[in-house]
Order: C-alpha cells, then structure tokens, then sequence
C-alpha cells in the first residue's frame, strides 16, 4: 500500500511568489501595524534594510539591525 503525502508546509513568498518549503527553508515575517508579510530569504536578504527603513519591523530585522551594530 502507498500513501501520497501532501506537504501543507508550503508557503508562498509574497514578494516574488517562489514557494517555500518550511520544512527545508526559513521563511521571514515582517509587519507593519495591522499587515504583514512572508519572504523567501533571498527576498529578505535583498530587502530588509529598505522595508526597516520604512517602518517595517520582524524579530529577523531587528537581529540583522544588531548585527549592524556590531560591526560599527
């Protein structure tokens, strides 16, 4: 008997629509008050700082605000 496994781990990232398998990859949350996003970490390497920059706020952006720090 085979079973077909269905992956509900499959997220959508909202910026460049690639789908993300959450048991494989990191998926990035970012909000703004009431709305928020989901990134793929090639879209969240490429825009945190521009969306931070802008009011956008997530537990990865604040990390990557230290890191900054940092190397200051």
């Amino acid at each position: 008997m085979t079973s077909k496994v269905m992956n509900k781990d499959i997220e959508i990232c909202q910026e460049c629509n690639i789908e993300i398998d959450c048991n494989k990859d990191s998926i990035f949350i970012i909000t703004k008050g009431e709305e928020e996003r989901l990134w793929c970490h090639w879209c969240f390497e490429d825009l945190w700082k521009e969306y931070s920059d802008n009011g956008w706020a997530g537990d990865d952006i604040e990390y990557y605000l230290e890191l900054e720090k940092e190397d200051d």
